[in-house]
């Protein structure tokens, strides 16, 4: 066996460091053109994103075709997300949901502290908490999420999309940031609270029910309400009420003469009554969103 000199070593650890100078340039060029091709595809996917659904007048089939190009299907199911993280997180969230786009085979763009995410696939409640799982990974917190319906093709995703704004809208109405909500479940509340002005919800609820509510806490417990509530359920029968609050027919005759003191002889109007019992829903909504919020 020979041995290994001094100078042997020298000789190998020199040459090592030449082919290290000489490599250096082609591995920084290689991993500046990836860098490169990486942020090429942030940016196609984050166009197309604004195509879609920022211009109107942009030919469906033509996105279809740009789409096919970056591996998006879009005549395949998607869910539409809109997201808007913590102030504190915007730049961070944007360009991490970029990146996990690209690796989902999703797209996404940020614009007004809002990121849009058009993820493959039908389940949305899925899509839903995996992105805030990504969009709020190791930081703490947690973003806002609206959720739109699964969709196909351009028009659908667009409506999805609106969806999932205004959904996203009724988590402010409701002063519930931080949570991720599904326009499958309250579609409708969302449309009608699409504005999104925090305390929406309960100053509505409050201009149509806040008579009945505030002579309720000052008996300290409901009755009013839940009553208002099971004559709904029950078709506006009185005799079916009582069953099913379980109190006598007369108590239910008091009670609605009571409502008929705070709430006025129309209420039961057709229009009144619709007012009314959606002003209810919104109230149930809001104190069930409420309680999920509470450790």
């Amino acid at each position: 066996m020979t041995a290994t000199t001094g100078t042997d070593r020298g000789a190998d650890t020199e040459r090592g460091s030449e082919l290290l100078r000489r490599s250096a340039p082609i591995i920084a060029g290689q991993l500046l053109r990836q860098r490169a091709r990486t942020d090429a595809q942030y940016r196609r996917r984050a166009e197309l994103i604004r195509s879609i659904f920022e211009d109107e007048a942009a030919d469906p089939e033509h996105l279809s075709q740009e789409a096919a190009g970056l591996g998006v299907d879009l005549e395949s199911s998607h869910v539409v997300l809109v997201a808007e993280p913590p102030r504190e997180l915007e730049r961070w969230a944007s360009l991490t949901a970029a990146r996990a786009a690209v690796d989902a085979g999703a797209a996404s763009r940020e614009a007004g502290g809002r990121i849009t995410v058009l993820v493959p696939g039908a389940d949305v409640h899925a899509a839903g908490e995996r992105w805030s799982e990504i969009l709020g990974s190791g930081s703490g917190l947690t973003p806002s999420i609206g959720v739109g319906r699964p969709a196909s093709g351009v028009p659908e995703l667009r409506a999805a999309h609106q969806e999932a704004a205004a959904t996203l809208n009724l988590l402010r109405a409701l002063g519930r940031t931080g949570t991720t909500a599904y326009a499958s479940d309250l579609g409708l509340f969302a449309m009608v609270f699409a504005r999104g002005e925090p305390g929406m919800v309960s100053r509505f609820v409050n201009s149509v029910l806040g008579g009945v509510l505030e002579r309720d806490r000052a008996r300290g417990r409901p009755v009013l309400i839940p009553t208002l509530e099971a004559y709904f359920e029950n078709g506006g029968q009185l005799s079916a009420t009582a069953r099913g609050l379980d109190v006598h027919i007369n108590t239910v005759y008091q009670r609605i003469a009571r409502l008929d003191e705070l709430l006025g002889a129309d209420w039961r109007a057709p229009d009144r009554l619709m007012e009314i019992q959606f002003a209810l829903r919104a109230r149930s909504l809001f104190e069930s969103m409420q309680e999920d919020a509470r450790p």
